[in-house]
């Protein structure tokens, strides 16, 4: 049995059940981040891609970053993420490289998470990670955006969770659903695990 098949619980599914989860996984890109800490965090999403597969669930990968110009970018929201892996692609389908060396701007890829999971109507378990390692408002991403946007999937019922890799304070983005701060990468592939075994136990529970 491969490692990923031990990571979490599997059941038989005859078919798309209530505890069925999509997850949209969002990795920063930043100039801030470096290489080394990148492919830590490719790694480890690779390996949960591949475990919510293993056990009837599905994922999608984005990568976000921007050219780090703000309000003067010349870029279109659209060049300011990439779809590592798409919810319908198998985990070795996935592009698990790095992209983007520059820019931290969240809202574009958060905004296609939502368009995204929103596309899915059988599936109600829907669920956001942010990996970051902070600054999110550096780059044209006021606080009140971020706020506003991550409210629009509360509209829609989907938690928004934020890993938050080595944080300046305790928590400075309170307006996501959960922040969970480590202080190295090297702490990433434990404390994901960890958040996602629990989400998927909320599911399980919630509809006994």
């Amino acid at each position: 049995m491969k490692d990923y098949d031990k990571i979490f619980m599997k059941r038989e599914q005859k078919t798309q059940d209530k505890t069925t989860m999509m997850i949209s996984i969002l990795v920063d890109s930043s100039g801030s981040v470096g290489n080394e800490q990148h492919k830590i965090q490719l790694d480890t999403t690779y390996l949960m891609s591949k475990a919510l597969e293993q056990t009837k669930n599905k994922s999608e990968v984005i990568e976000f970053s921007g050219d780090g110009r703000g309000e003067y970018s010349r870029q279109t929201d659209e060049d300011k993420f990439k779809v590592i892996k798409k919810f319908n692609q198998k985990t070795e389908q996935g592009d698990f490289k790095r992209h983007f060396h520059c820019g931290n701007e969240l809202n574009p890829a958060l905004k296609y998470a939502l368009k995204s999971l929103n596309k899915e109507m059988i599936i109600k378990n829907k669920f956001v990670i942010v990996i970051t390692d902070g600054n999110l408002e550096a780059d044209g991403n006021t606080e009140e955006e971020m706020q506003s946007q991550v409210l629009e999937f509360k509209k829609n019922n989907i938690p928004v969770y934020c890993i938050l890799v080595n944080p300046d304070d305790d928590n400075p983005y309170k307006f996501f659903d959960k922040v969970i701060s480590v202080n190295e990468f090297s702490e990433l592939m434990q404390q994901l695990k960890k958040l996602i075994i629990d989400i998927q136990k909320k599911v399980m529970i919630k509809n006994i």
